[in-house]
């Protein structure tokens, strides 16, 4: 195991102990948000060391860069979520971070897109089944987020505005994630599948958000009113995702370094 796995796993289960098992009280909601806030601000950390190692040049360089300004983006808007709620006591839903969330969303779709072009693989040359797969898990998904994200917030007794600011986030996530599946394809096409393996914790990453999105756009109401089931474990969900997309852009990293290594050992041999 490495080093920034092992921060990750001390990171969440310090998460873990907080939030399930830290009791009530201003210091422990207090505790609650700063573990939180740890959990975006090390995906940004990781893709800063991705973009270091990659440059500021390049295809890859410049879809990683985009994915980290979305994911600033949602670190921008978790911040002023708890601004509003733990330091202003404003309902912080539906508010300004909603805006930066949304943001995010354009922001990690044109990275993503600018990843899979940057492959430059036909379609002609992925698998038969692995393509059906794809159709058959997307249908699926969209399915499960159609009847759970959309039919099911609009029957709860909330807002209008409320409801299609949640209900976005889903299908935010869905579009995300069928991209996602993709990259995960062409990069285990692309050069030997090197990147596929970053790219699999990107995918699960977008996997517990998806989760935790559609959860909030059914129990809206019970999160707004911190009822400790429902605001663990969709915060936990959260949290995890944003771990899941840090460490998927360190492993990016560590992938390059290792490969610009051998490179440099070779042309010195």
């Amino acid at each position: 195991m490495n080093k920034w796995a092992f921060v990750n796993i001390i990171i969440f289960l310090f998460f873990v102990v907080i939030y399930w098992f830290g009791g009530k009280g201003d210091y422990n909601e207090l505790g609650q948000n700063i573990i939180y806030l740890a959990t975006p601000l090390m995906s940004l950390i990781s893709g800063v060391y991705a973009l270091f190692v990659l440059g500021l040049k390049g295809m890859r360089a410049s879809s990683i860069f985009l994915i980290i300004l979305g994911l600033a983006s949602w670190f921008v808007g978790e911040v002023i979520w708890v601004l509003y709620d733990f330091i202003l006591q404003i309902d912080p839903f539906p508010s300004h971070a909603d805006l930066f969330y949304i943001l995010g969303y354009p922001l990690i779709f044109a990275g993503l897109i600018k990843e899979v072009t940057h492959a430059n693989i036909s379609l002609k040359k992925f698998n038969l089944g692995v393509l059906f797969l794809l159709g058959l898990v997307s249908v699926l998904l969209g399915s499960l987020v159609l009847y759970f994200g959309v039919y099911l917030p609009l029957l709860r007794q909330i807002s209008l505005l409320e409801s299609l600011v949640a209900i976005s986030y889903g299908m935010g996530d869905l579009i995300l994630l069928f991209l996602s599946i993709l990259v995960l394809i062409v990069a285990r096409e692309y050069k030997e599948g090197k990147l596929s393996l970053p790219w699999f914790y990107f995918f699960l990453g977008l996997v517990a958000t998806l989760v935790a999105d559609i959860s909030f756009a059914i129990f809206t109401k019970e999160y707004e009113l911190k009822i400790p089931l429902f605001k663990n474990l969709l915060d936990s969900l959260w949290a995890l995702g944003y771990l899941f997309f840090g460490y998927s852009l360190y492993k990016m990293g560590s992938v390059v370094r290792e490969t610009q290594k051998k490179l440099l050992e070779r042309v010195k041999n």
